[in-house]
């Protein structure tokens, strides 16, 4: 298996619910959330043409069309909006992708190392799958995550969707893998290992997602303050300037971390 087999499926919407518009808002200069997420991959090396932004096929996301259409010229596929796994599985079929790293547009600080290194251990592994975060909203899995909020990755084979997809009901409609990382028995799964340049920090106090206006003023602040651009290794320099950061680790430390497993309870 070579590294070109890889696809990334990029999960955006302009329709958020906490914080809605949130891909296209503003976070350092003139570069947006969605600049920060595309020149990311980017760096790790992906080209162009392996990257799809999937959206919801409705007029509300035009702006996100008409975004990317001009400034980078890579593949929009829309499908449903709020039957996310639908929208994956098409995407898949459509491009005949065999493997794929599913990311979605908050998470904007996923640094070109990290994003590499999740490559690198799902090929030498052989698994299935790996995530880096997502195994937290399954008790069934026991393993925990290392990352933070914000750093979140999953690298799966295609053929799982295509196992799953008569079991997928509306309750998870939103969380398109669900039923893969709910089944460690079922499937080769694996979690993602903590690279080591991030050894030795405390890397899960930060949270570095944007999911709501607390988010996003830290991801301003801290931005602007050690003058992180899109494409570097900026959770990185984050984290290795986590006393310059420290004092703004308050304008987000409430949020309410939004688990799959517990919104998929409640319905």
């Amino acid at each position: 298996m070579r590294k070109n087999n890889f696809f990334f499926i990029v999960e955006t919407r302009i329709t958020s619910k906490r914080l809605p518009g949130k891909v296209l808002k503003k976070i350092f200069k003139n570069y947006l959330a969605l600049d920060y997420v595309i020149k990311n991959i980017l760096r790790a090396g992906i080209k162009k043409d392996k990257i799809i932004i999937a959206t919801p096929n409705n007029n509300k996301n035009r702006s996100i069309w008409n975004f990317v259409k001009k400034k980078y010229k890579i593949k929009i596929f829309k499908g449903p909006e709020e039957n996310v796994f639908k929208r994956v599985f098409e995407c898949c079929k459509k491009y005949q992708i065999k493997y794929f790293a599913r990311i979605t547009s908050d998470n904007i600080m996923l640094d070109p190392i990290f994003i590499k290194a999740a490559i690198q251990q799902f090929i030498t592994a052989k698994a299935d799958y790996i995530s880096s975060n997502t195994i937290e909203h399954s008790p069934n899995w026991k393993g925990r995550s290392e990352y933070n909020e914000g750093t979140s990755i999953e690298i799966l084979n295609s053929n799982l969707l295509e196992k799953i997809k008569n079991s997928i009901s509306k309750k998870n409609y939103e969380y398109p893998t669900w039923l893969i990382f709910s089944k460690p028995k079922r499937f080769n799964l694996q979690k993602m290992k903590l690279i080591k340049r991030y050894r030795g920090y405390k890397i899960k106090k930060f949270r570095t997602t944007l999911d709501t206006f607390e988010d996003l003023e830290f991801l301003r602040t801290v931005s602007k303050k050690l003058n992180l651009l899109p494409g570097n290794n900026n959770f990185l320099r984050l984290i290795k300037k986590s006393k310059i950061v420290h004092p703004f680790l308050k304008i987000n430390k409430k949020v309410e971390k939004k688990l799959a497993y517990k919104v998929i309870k409640r319905r």
